[in-house]
């Protein structure tokens, strides 16, 4: 099933030689799956994202069974490496910085007698300790809250004004038929220095659609934080200060 619906601005998923470029690691697209197959092969795409694996073995094995588990429920992470990584990150460090938490979200979708549809999403959302709540309507259920989330977050991210969603894609998994068929939904996203895919699995493709965008969200902004905390931590050696987590 091809592209259902595309946030606004959206552009096509074939880049240019100017794109941004897509994050370090020693695996394409090609091989990670067969890599998360193989204890070794998963070990070097990991330490080819600079995620050490020495002396995690406990962590380790934690981390191929969720992977396993989730692929066998129609997760693939082939194109969807920002999700992976997310795992990993979760299992083997202390994870990526969250910029907010999900409370609850609901999604009206309005249809006139006339034909017209009017899309509405609102978001509850932890930020920094502070309850958010954001409505937000979209040309589209999906593009509805990607709009409340960007409503919600960007006063305190602004990082997010250069963030885009450039694809959508919505694939059908199982057998069962029409529309109680399992949907596999990948959302990309970039900015001015990366690019990156995540996906969602659910039977209901607003859900489905939810856990990529959501997951995209987290990773943009998680890894900007986590660099910025990198590079205070790094001020406060060369001050002499000691190192806070």
């Amino acid at each position: 099933m091809k592209t259902q619906e595309t946030a606004a601005g959206a552009t096509d998923s074939h880049h240019t030689a100017n794109a941004p470029r897509q994050l370090p690691g020693q695996f394409g697209i090609d091989q990670l799956e067969q890599a998360l197959t193989d204890e070794r092969g998963l070990i070097a795409m990991l330490e080819g994202r600079g995620i050490a694996v020495r002396g995690k073995e406990a962590a380790l094995k934690r981390l191929t069974q969720r992977v396993r588990n989730r692929r066998a429920q129609g997760w693939s992470f082939a194109k969807a490496v920002a999700s992976f990584e997310l795992l990993a990150k979760d299992e083997l460090e202390s994870g990526l910085p969250r910029p907010f938490r999900v409370e609850s979200y609901r999604v009206l979708v309005e249809h006139s007698g006339s034909g017209e549809t009017r899309d509405e999403a609102t978001v509850r959302l932890d930020v920094e300790g502070e309850r958010v709540i954001s409505t937000a309507e979209g040309s589209g259920p999906v593009n509805a809250l990607d709009q409340a989330l960007r409503k919600a977050l960007t006063p305190r991210y602004r990082q997010l004004e250069d963030m885009r969603l450039t694809d959508y894609t919505v694939r059908i998994l199982s057998n069962v038929p029409g529309t109680a068929a399992t949907c596999q939904v990948h959302v990309s996203t970039a900015n001015a220095d990366r690019k990156w895919t995540t996906v969602g699995v659910h039977e209901n493709v607003i859900e489905a659609s939810w856990q990529a965008l959501t997951e995209s969200f987290v990773y943009g902004l998680g890894l900007e934080l986590a660099e910025v905390l990198g590079q205070i931590a790094l001020d406060r050696v060369g001050d002499g200060l000691p190192h806070r987590r």
